[in-house]
């Protein structure tokens, strides 16, 4: 029998030590559609935190294809940034317009915001509507 009192050793009457295991998946996915509303962002921001669930270090690809460019789509953006952060993930803007990129830049969120290339659409293995 080991010696208790040895790190790594077990005795073999304790229960199997449990490792905690974080997945680093490469990408989620999440679409958003507009016109969004002020009552709408709660609940985008809990299907954000689901989509991320159990994805550590990954990235939140957010399809904003057709999202009015004005302060509810950026407070909107913003809480999903703050969602990722909190899964240590990063939020990338598919279908981002000229508009919603130039609000993003404004409102100071390009370095948590940042657009979804097409290059990175192959690497990855999503197709985008580019």
């Amino acid at each position: 029998m080991p010696h208790p009192f040895v790190p790594g050793a077990e005795d073999e009457r304790s229960p199997p030590r449990k490792s905690e295991v974080s997945i680093a998946d490469p990408a989620r996915e999440l679409a958003v559609r507009g016109p969004l509303i002020r009552s709408d962002l709660p609940g985008l921001y809990r299907r954000s935190c689901a989509a991320l669930q159990g994805c550590q270090g990954g990235v939140l690809i957010c399809d904003v294809a057709g999202v009015f460019a004005d302060a509810v789509a950026i407070e909107a953006l913003a809480r999903m940034a703050l969602g990722a952060r909190h899964h240590r993930c990063q939020v990338e803007l598919r279908g981002s317009t000229e508009e919603l990129d130039a609000l993003i830049e404004l409102a100071g969120l390009r370095e948590v915001l940042r657009p979804r290339t097409p290059r990175a659409d192959r690497t990855a293995g999503t197709e985008s509507g580019y």
